[in-house]
């Protein structure tokens, strides 16, 4: 008796079938999971998602109403996070350490927001911010994947606040927004703020690109124990926009460290002084280096009794180095 072989088409056929059971679990099952659940439940609670399940590291997970949300342990990895719908979404830590590792793009619509409190993300891929990010109190950073070779970006049109809580009863102040240390991994469009409400402390800004009407703003540097803003120590030269001071219950001495190393050399909107509760305010640089920095907006210092000095390293003004500040616009210094 002749067998006869299994035609082609039934061969690929089987094949097919064979190859598509080989596939990874994720790749078969790979969901967009909406969050269902009641203000406060936990993120673990499975029946809080749409489709019923904890999102895995393949999922694309969506807020689309407001609530909080806490967890007790980290979340590792999934593919991107959205907030829409006008959501006012927190996500809310007793501690652990709440990770959006590689391939997780973060989305905030306009009128939308995201507070973090005690929460740390990392993020990769292309992050939108439309809306507004909100970094509540200790422990919430954002940052960018600054592994060799990323290419993550974040573009924010609307606002990022990194404020400050008590916790404990102590004040606690949120980190800050970081990129990968390329300027252009962080893209401040026109029309949006970063707004830094910390006590105290050091804030560190990141090397970004800035429309000359996006705001850097700091409104709090209430510690008694003073206060700096300093670059990310990269190498390169910095800008900024627009740059406001509003800092009515300021308490100390604080220190803007354009002129430390590395610079911000060009301030492309309005430099505007509009309190430091008649606290020093002070660029602050290292020894025997020489400083340049372009003022291409208006140059304001609209309130009494603040004080802006150079000063060299350890508060002591250096003879030793050149400072040139220029002025492309007025100048208002009121006393």
């Amino acid at each position: 008796m002749r067998l006869s072989s299994p035609s082609q088409s039934g061969f690929m056929k089987h094949f097919w079938l064979i190859g598509y059971l080989l596939l990874p679990s994720t790749a078969l099952f790979a969901e967009t999971k909406t969050w269902v659940g009641p203000s406060g439940s936990n993120w673990t609670n499975a029946a809080s998602w749409s489709p019923n399940g904890v999102p895995a590291a393949a999922d694309d997970i969506v807020f689309n109403s407001t609530t909080t949300v806490v967890f007790t342990a980290n979340v590792n990895e999934f593919k991107s996070l959205t907030i829409t719908n006008t959501a006012d979404v927190l996500l809310e830590s007793d501690g652990a350490v709440f990770g959006f590792v590689k391939g997780a793009p973060l989305t905030i619509n306009a009128g939308s927001k995201l507070k973090l409190r005690r929460v740390r993300i990392q993020l990769d891929g292309s992050s939108l911010v439309n809306g507004t990010l909100d970094m509540l109190t200790g422990m919430a950073e954002t940052r960018l994947n600054a592994q060799v070779g990323s290419t993550a970006t974040i573009t924010i049109n609307g606002k990022v606040r990194v404020g400050s809580e008590k916790y404990l009863n102590l004040d606690q102040d949120a980190v800050g927004l970081f990129g990968t240390g390329a300027k252009n991994s962080v893209l401040f469009n026109s029309g949006s703020e970063y707004e830094i409400a910390r006590t105290g402390g050091q804030s560190g800004i990141t090397p970004a690109t800035w429309a000359s009407d996006a705001v850097l703003k700091i409104t709090e540097a209430t510690s008694t124990n003073g206060y700096g803003l300093y670059w990310h120590p990269t190498s390169g030269e910095h800008e900024i926009g627009t740059f406001i001071w509003d800092c009515p219950n300021q308490g100390a001495v604080a220190n803007l460290g354009f002129a430390l190393s590395p610079y911000v050399t060009l301030v492309k909107g309005d430099f505007i002084i509009n309190n430091t509760n008649g606290k020093l305010l002070q660029f602050t640089t290292a020894n025997n280096v020489n400083y340049n920095i372009t003022f291409k907006g208006d140059f304001k210092i609209l309130t009494s009794n603040s004080p802006l000095y150079l000063y060299g390293a350890g508060g002591t003004p250096n003879p030793n180095y050149a400072v040139t500040l220029a002025f492309e616009k007025n100048v208002d210094c009121r006393s």
